[in-house]
């Protein structure tokens, strides 16, 4: 038999292709008859929220590789603007296979039971009159328009909010010869309206088609031309620093509040919109054809699922699934009593999960009970699991948990949740890692990125002075082991090396394969140049920051040696050798494709 060529690209799927037609399996759902009707409708609002995170995270970190000059072909043999491309040809299929599954199938078949989605031209008088006074009463006074005119630039959209582009004629109060205006929708207007039954049928119109009819209300004495919806999606992946929990936690309330206004990396227009709007709002947004994108529809279908809510139609959703309860469980009121007579296993989601909770809550009761140790993921912004946690602890039990604060898109929840907790008093171990190197890191952190930039030749200068080296794996090893013993308050600083500018650039030479020119100089030089990098950088995106900043240069000028024999005495771990730390960081950065091949020859000869 032959072996396959395993650098041939015939042999590889690319990812992102793969996700965007698993996203299709998902949208499939949506056209099976055989799925009640209102499950299909909440199928085809899930291939649409799919999509918008495979913007947010997957098209955005291609586009951050392009600009950071990286086009390198992956194992598949696409280039980055390749897989752009492919991604754009494959979403505007699928797009319109989900407007087609809407216009198309769901409607119809949602009308004949009696549940309607009105367009415009269905509307009757009474209709009408009525969402009139609805406009009047709960839209209007939330609407700001803005007129665009050298005095007013295009204002600042948020990610994946409704806006409306209008084309006007006349002036407007002020005497002003606006031509275009911008409406944008608040999150807390609904974008589903219910309206009054009618012979029993449930009807409901688009917040879209309300704002479209009445529009002309926001600009008195100027005729509107057209109003056209559309939407932009941004980069929302969080980057920040973590150089200790604490931290970590501040920088990403911090950068929660940018997601809204990242980079721009799709647009979505109505079809009816002309062609020259279509190229303004491009322009605009800095975006291109590849990032275009037009709808048959309101331009979010996920906001469609508050019609899977508000319509109660048993007959029309899944069965309510009532989990069971193991026979050694059912009735009892002491599940720990039960637990040492004999194991329990719960098989979810079969199992309720009533006696985890019941389980916490009995632990936190009983004074034989000394720790408790859990791992929490998306536990969400109101769970019994996180009440049960707050109880044991201010019962005075040790309690330790391990939250993902950088569970994507659940982050703020994630934060308030680990708030709680130690407001309650849980104990809190802190883990100080110092400069973090090594493969793998799924957030490539700021040494890392410093890394990559000394391969390419963009960071050939080092302040004089030293600093605590650690390997991720070690960082791992640390936080593993604490999560095995016993205490309360603790801090560790995870084992490493004292290493020096000299003795960084000697081990990423020796890993990459070729002498890298560097200049080691006096931290008076080095700190009025990184002044001037930070005060510019607080102005870039952060896909734009020089890997340096004037903190780091001070805690390498300070030459200061960190005590971590805690660490090692305590919790047995030894530091992974310095230079196998840099090489497998650089092979790791080269692998990824993240730094060419070329740019580390002896990997290449290997």
């Amino acid at each position: 038999m032959d072996q396959p060529d395993l650098r041939s690209p015939d042999n590889y799927i690319n990812r992102e292709l793969s996700l965007l037609e698993f996203n299709d399996r998902v949208l499939a759902q949506a056209l099976d008859e055989k799925v009640p009707l209102l499950e299909r409708l909440k199928f085809l609002c899930i291939s649409s929220n799919n999509l918008d995170e495979f913007f947010e995270i997957r098209v955005a970190g291609l586009k951050q590789r392009i600009e950071l000059g990286s086009d390198q072909p992956g194992p598949d043999g696409l280039t980055i603007s390749e897989q752009l491309e492919a991604i754009h040809d494959r979403t505007r299929r699928l797009v319109d296979a989900q407007y087609a599954c809407l216009n198309d199938v769901l409607l119809p078949a949602l009308r004949q039971q009696g549940i309607e989605l009105l367009a415009r031209a269905s509307w009757d008088s009474a209709t009408e009159s009525w969402l009139e006074q609805y406009f009047e009463r709960e839209v209007e006074p939330v609407l700001s328009p803005l007129g665009l005119d050298p005095a007013r630039p295009f204002p600042r959209i948020q990610n994946k909010s409704l806006n409306f582009i209008v084309r006007l004629a006349g002036k407007d109060a002020f005497g002003r010869d606006t031509g275009l205006a911008i409406v944008q929708a608040p999150r807390s207007l609904p974008r589903v309206v219910a309206l009054p039954e009618e012979d029993g049928r449930k009807r409901f119109v688009l917040l879209t088609g309300i704002v479209q009819q009445f529009v002309s209300k926001l600009f008195s004495g100027m005729d509107v031309l057209g109003c056209y919806q559309f939407r932009v999606t941004r980069n929302s992946d969080l980057f920040v620093d973590d150089e200790e929990v604490d931290d970590l936690r501040r920088a990403l309330e911090g950068e929660l509040a940018h997601r809204r206004y990242g980079a721009a990396v799709r647009l979505e227009v109505s079809r009816d919109c002309p062609p020259d709007l279509d190229a303004f709002l491009m322009r605009q947004f800095t975006l291109g054809e590849v990032d275009f994108y037009t709808v048959s529809g309101p331009v979010n279908l996920n906001r469609l699922a508050t019609i899977y809510d508000l319509v109660q139609r048993p007959d029309l959703k899944y069965p309510i699934f009532t989990p069971g309860l193991p026979r050694r469980v059912a009735g009892s009121t002491d599940l720990l009593a039960v637990i040492r007579q004999k194991d329990v296993l719960l098989h979810h989601p079969f199992h309720s999960f009533g006696p985890v909770l019941d389980f916490l809550r009995g632990a936190a009761a009983d004074p034989r009970v000394l720790a408790i140790k859990q791992t929490l993921y998306r536990a969400g912004d109101e769970s019994p699991i996180v009440d049960a946690l707050v109880g044991a602890a201010q019962s005075g039990k040790d309690v330790t948990v391990i939250v993902e604060l950088r569970a994507r898109f659940d982050e703020e929840a994630n934060i308030e949740l680990s708030s709680r907790l130690q407001e309650a008093g849980a104990p809190v171990v802190t883990v100080y890692p110092g400069a973090v190197y090594g493969p793998n890191d799924p957030y490539r952190g700021a040494q890392s990125e410093q890394l990559r930039w000394m391969l390419l030749g963009l960071f050939p200068t080092f302040p004089r002075g030293a600093l605590h080296v650690v390997d991720v794996r070690d960082v791992a090893a640390v936080i593993a082991t604490v999560l095995q013993q016993h205490g309360g308050i603790r801090r560790y600083v995870v084992p490493g090396h004292h290493i020096n500018g000299g003795e960084l650039y000697a081990a990423v030479s020796e890993a990459a394969g070729r002498r890298l020119p560097h200049v080691i100089l006096p931290g008076p030089v080095v700190v009025p140049t990184v002044r001037v990098i930070d005060a510019v950088q607080r102005r870039l995106p952060q896909r734009w920051h020089y890997p340096a900043d004037l903190e780091g240069v001070e805690i390498v000028r300070r030459d200061t040696r960190f005590d971590d024999s805690a660490a090692r005495t305590e919790l047995g771990v030894d530091p992974t050798p310095f230079r196998q730390s840099i090489a497998d960081t650089v092979r790791w950065l080269v692998e990824s494709g993240r730094v060419s091949a070329r740019r580390a020859p002896r990997l290449s000869a290997t």
